[in-house]
C-alpha cells in the first residue's frame, strides 16, 4: 500500500490513469486500492478530486476497450483450446457446454454484466477479454462498460474523498483496509450465498455427457 501511495505521490494523475489503465486489461493490480489511495491524497488537498475521476474513468474504459480487441481477435480461440485441453483423469476442468452455456448467457445479458462486473475484482480485470471472446458488440460493450466505469470510480472516489478527509492523513491506510475489508466480507457473502443455492439445486442427472463435450470441441476446432 505505501508503495502504491509513493507511486501516486510521485506522479500524481499520470499514475492513476496508468495503473487503473493497466488493471483493465488483465494486469493484477488492486484498483480499488489505487483509486482509494488517490481519493484521499485528493481529500489532502495534494490532487483535484475532479481530474482524479476524469482520468480514472477515461483509463478504465480506454483499458477494458483493449481488453476486448484482445478476446474479440484471438480470445475466444484461446478459451475453446484452453477448455478443450484441460483434463484432469478423463474428465474435462472447464466444461466446453458450460462454456457454450456461458456466452449464450453473456450475449443475452451481456451488457448488465459488463456493469456489475466493474464492482467485481477478476472479473473487472477480465471483463473486455470475456465480452470481446463471447462476441458482443463493441457498441453495446462501450455503453454499459462506460457506465460501469462511471458507477465504480464515482462510488469509490467518493469513499476515499470524503473517508480521507475526515480521518485526517495519518489514519489514510487504516481507513483503506476498513473499505476494503468491508467490500471484501460482503462479496465473500454474497459469492457463498449463490455457491449453497447451486448445491442444492444440483442434480447428479444435470452433467453433459463426454461425447457431447468432445463435439462441441471437434466443432470449435472445425474438424
Amino acid at each position: 500500500m505505501n508503495t502504491i501511495t509513493n507511486f501516486l505521490e510521485s506522479y500524481g494523475l499520470i499514475a492513476v490513469g496508468l495503473l487503473v489503465f493497466l488493471e483493465d486489461f488483465g494486469v493484477p493490480l488492486p484498483g480499488e486500492t489505487i483509486l482509494i489511495t488517490a481519493s484521499v491524497t485528493a481529500s489532502q488537498h495534494r490532487l483535484n478530486i475532479l481530474l482524479v475521476a476524469l482520468v480514472a474513468v477515461v483509463a478504465a474504459v480506454a483499458g477494458d476497450n483493449v481488453g476486448w480487441v484482445i478476446g474479440r481477435y484471438g480470445g475466444r480461440r484461446l478459451l475453446y483450446f484452453v477448455a478443450c485441453r484441460l483434463r484432469v483423469r478423463g474428465h474435462f476442468v472447464l466444461a466446453p457446454s458450460k462454456l457454450q452455456r456461458t456466452e449464450r448467457f453473456v450475449q443475452h445479458r451481456g451488457p448488465w454484466i459488463i456493469t456489475v462486473a466493474r464492482f467485481i475484482d477478476v472479473l473487472r480485470q477480465v471483463n473486455g477479454i470475456l465480452a470481446g471472446a463471447m462476441k458482443v458488440r463493441w457498441l453495446e460493450f462501450l455503453v454499459f462498460n462506460v457506465l460501469g466505469a462511471v458507477l465504480w470510480v464515482g462510488v469509490w472516489a467518493s469513499v476515499g474523498y470524503f473517508a480521507g478527509g475526515a480521518a485526517g492523513q495519518s489514519n489514510i491506510d487504516r481507513v483503506i483496509l476498513y473499505v476494503l475489508a468491508g467490500v471484501t466480507g460482503l462479496a465473500i457473502a454474497v459469492y457463498l450465498v449463490r455457491f449453497l443455492i447451486r448445491k442444492v439445486r444440483h442434480k447428479p442427472g444435470d452433467k453433459t455427457p463426454l461425447s457431447v463435450q468432445e463435439e462441441i470441441c471437434r466443432e470449435e476446432r472445425g474438424d
